[in-house]
This record gives C-alpha cells, sequence and structure tokens, in this order.
C-alpha cells in the first residue's frame, strides 16, 4: 500500500475527534454531505429533547393563506378574551366588548320581556270624536320623544278591533320590522287572529 494511504487498520478506535475532521465537513449546506452537531442553527440537527419538538411549545405566529401572522407580543388570554387582528400581519387577545344576546335570540324574546327590561316614554292617542279608543300606543326613549322604540296602531270595525299594526324600531328610531295582526269575529267573539311579519 502506498505511503500516502492508510485504512482502518491503521486507525486506532475512538482516536479521532472533532478536531480531525475538516470544518468544510461540519454542517455544511443541506445539499453537502457533512457532519452535523447538535444545536438550534440553521445547519445544526435538533437535539432529542429539543423544546421544538414538544407539544406544549410556545407558539408565536400562525400563516393565513397570505401572511404570517404574529401573536409573540399578546399576553395569555382571560375568559371570554377574543383574538382580535391588529393588522394583516399581528393579533392579540382582547376582551369581548358587550354581553348582549344575538340578533336571532332577541327577536325570539317575548315582546313583554322588553316592556319589563327597557326604561322608555308611553304615549296614547285616541281616535278622533272617541276618547275610549287607543289609536295608537308608541315607546319613546324618553319624554322628549325624539326616538322611537315600539309603536302599536289600531283600526277598527265599529267598535271592535279588526287589525293592530306593531312596528318596532332600532337604536336609531328606524323601522327594522313590522307585525300585522288581523281579528277575525264570530259574533261578539274573536275567532282568529292572523299575523304577517315583514321583513
Amino acid at each position: 500500500m502506498p505511503i500516502t494511504e492508510i485504512d482502518g487498520s491503521d486507525i486506532f478506535d475512538g482516536s479521532l475527534t472533532h478536531a480531525d475532521v475538516s470544518g468544510s465537513n461540519i454542517d455544511g449546506l443541506e445539499t453537502i454531505p457533512s457532519l452535523r452537531t447538535l444545536g438550534t442553527g440553521s445547519q445544526q440537527a435538533v437535539p432529542g429533547d429539543d423544546a421544538r419538538l414538544s407539544d406544549e411549545r410556545v407558539a408565536h405566529a400562525f400563516k393565513t393563506s397570505t401572511t404570517i401572522v404574529s401573536i409573540s407580543g399578546s399576553s395569555a388570554p382571560s375568559p371570554g378574551d377574543a383574538l382580535v387582528a391588529l393588522s394583516d400581519t399581528e393579533a392579540t387577545w382582547q376582551p369581548v366588548s358587550g354581553s348582549g344576546v344575538t340578533e336571532t335570540q332577541h327577536e325570539n324574546l317575548d315582546t313583554l320581556t322588553h316592556d319589563l327590561s327597557e326604561d322608555y316614554f308611553l304615549e296614547y292617542t285616541y281616535q278622533t270624536g272617541c276618547s275610549i279608543r287607543v289609536a295608537s300606543a308608541t315607546y319613546y326613549v324618553d319624554d322628549t320623544k325624539a326616538t322611537k322604540i315600539r309603536e302599536y296602531n289600531f283600526q277598527y270595525s265599529g267598535v271592535r278591533v279588526s287589525q293592530q299594526t306593531t312596528i318596532q324600531f332600532d337604536f336609531a328610531g328606524s323601522e327594522v320590522q313590522r307585525l300585522v295582526l288581523d281579528y277575525n269575529y264570530n259574533g261578539n267573539r274573536i275567532q282568529s287572529v292572523s299575523g304577517t311579519k315583514t321583513p
């Protein structure tokens, strides 16, 4: 064998160390075969006990279809908090403002509940020439009568109520819903009521 060559029989077991390996063969680019040291570098191998391999590691961001949204500046959430976007790349935990019911739940509430839970000013008007027949009952936010909450209008056939219209207004006093009730009589008694709600 030429003197410039050595084989396994010429090397004592355990005699080679890190210092015997060329630096170009340690932690090379991913396309170059080399020895890998353990660590957090981009070209190092990950130790088996590295926190990055844990199922309980801390998330610093999450990826959308277009950006990475950072949450690393956010503290731990409190009960009832929601993750709120500050921009297209940052979000934080914030308390949810308001605590009322949803629009659907609100619509399903009994009208009587409104009467009990609202502060209001109620005004009645009467049919012209008849002081005992109520023509309308209007609920306002206060006695300035600037903003309506709800209004009931009544139509009569003779002495009987033939139709009742209930109008619901939003916080600004604009109409949002209307319910028309038509009363059907059998003699002097109400036999049935037909209701039509819009929208």
